[in-house]
């Protein structure tokens, strides 16, 4: 166990977002495992329809009812895949990001918030669970009441700006490429070190 590390994917550094943004921001494979109708029932039950706007960027097999449900909703747009710039410049126009997953998950998607100081909501499962936590965002079981909680606190502006500044402070921290390649090439050397 001694001789195992673990180390994140790296996240380009978009730098922090110049303006605060608004509403929400799921990316993701439109499939189940994603949580994506999870999300939409927590967004109905979270009485934000109409309040806030919810995007949800990427394809899948639930595509077509996403977008149905979606349709009959006040404040939820699809804007179907996108290129990793457009991605981007969702993260930047929107204020928070959204992870609902229902099945493990990796964490390399919360990171790239972090990065442009965004605070994240996400479901305790997986990689998401070890990332995400109330500091830098709002941590919650995969379950619809404990989901729209967590949307509703989300519109906190206060609480956004001081999660979203944390979030930044912890790319810098533990997900940024200097620090991450510092960490591989100290895995590097202890190995070879240890091989002699």
């Amino acid at each position: 166990e001694d001789r195992v590390v673990v180390k994140p994917n790296t996240t380009p550094d978009l730098g922090r977002a110049v303006s605060a943004g608004s509403g929400f921001l799921f990316t993701g494979r439109l499939s189940d495992e994603k949580g994506v109708l999870l999300l939409l029932d927590a967004w109905v039950a979270s009485g934000l329809d109409g309040v806030e706007r919810l995007v949800i960027a990427g394809d899948g097999p639930l595509r077509a009812e996403v977008e149905r449900r979606a349709a009959g909703m006040g404040s939820v747009v699809v804007v179907g895949a996108l290129t990793p710039e457009q991605v981007r410049d969702w993260r930047t126009a929107t204020a928070v990001g959204v992870f609902p997953s229902t099945w493990y998950e990796a964490m390399s998607a919360a990171p790239e918030s972090f990065a442009c100081g965004r605070p994240v909501v996400a479901t305790r499962i997986g990689g998401l669970a070890d990332v995400v936590d109330d500091t830098v965002g709002w941590s919650v079981e995969p379950r619809i009441d404990a989901l729209a909680g967590a949307l509703r606190g989300a519109v906190d502006p206060v609480e956004r700006q001081r999660r979203g500044s944390a979030a930044r402070q912890r790319f810098e921290l533990e997900f940024s490429p200097a620090v991450l390649l510092r960490r591989q090439l100290a895995a590097y050397a202890a190995a070879i070190d240890e091989v002699g």
